[in-house]
């Protein structure tokens, strides 16, 4: 859910050695976050780190935008590397959820029967995300500049309204457990479908011995 591409890297750092320090300091320290935010999931919950990374990045990217506009009308040194800053504070928040919680969390709402279909969903709208970014991104800033960056401020609005309305609290229970609290007692998990079938065979099996058992006794008797 973060949808940013490192374009804006290349604007505050000229030379190719800083480039490659950037990106190298950025992926470790987004590694390391993400690490971190691991070992707190089952502690702090899903939902709160949702809200953490929503609220982090949209405080940090605000700041990020302010001071390119200031940047790109100033030249400023400071203004620079105030958006180096918020953005190694965005990829920190986003670390904290994103990254992890894209994919378990979606496995742990989605109905069992359901679940492989919703994950190539995600998969799906991942990937075509990252074309977005790929290809569009760079387009939108080579146009309007800063001012392309409004549009994701908008869209971070959005996704904390999402998260805090809608994203529910799993931790605790189990993969069934969830299952059974948004499907009800007949939510199929763990096999209890094929097991009642199994019993169901078995009963009509049983059944029908002793129907032929009082037919054969009847002829007998």
């Amino acid at each position: 859910m973060a949808p940013f591409d490192r374009w804006s890297l290349l604007t505050y750092a000229s030379r190719s050695t800083d480039q490659a320090v950037i990106n190298g300091g950025l992926t470790i320290w987004c590694f390391l976050v993400s690490l971190g935010s691991a070992f707190l999931v089952d502690r702090v919950g899903r939902r709160v780190l949702f809200l953490f990374a929503g609220i982090g990045m949209l405080i940090s990217f605000s700041v990020w935008t302010a001071c390119s506009a200031v940047y790109a009308k100033t030249g400023s040194h400071d203004a620079g590397s105030a958006v180096l800053a918020m953005i190694f504070l965005f990829y920190g928040a986003a670390g904290a959820a994103w990254p992890g919680l894209t994919v378990s969390y979606t496995v742990e709402i989605l109905p069992y029967q359901i679940r492989a279909k919703g994950l190539t969903l995600c998969f799906t709208f991942t990937a075509l995300s990252g074309v977005f970014n790929q290809y569009v991104n760079p387009i939108g800033l080579e146009n309007l500049q800063w001012k392309f960056y409004f549009l994701y401020i908008a869209i971070l609005v959005f996704q904390c309204l999402v998260i805090y309305f809608y994203y529910v609290e799993t931790k605790g229970p189990t993969l069934e457990e969830i299952a059974v609290l948004f499907d009800g007692e007949d939510a199929n998990v763990g096999g209890n479908d094929v097991q009642r079938d199994e019993k169901a065979v078995l009963g009509n099996s049983a059944d029908h011995k002793e129907h032929v058992w009082l037919i054969w006794l009847g002829d007998h008797s």
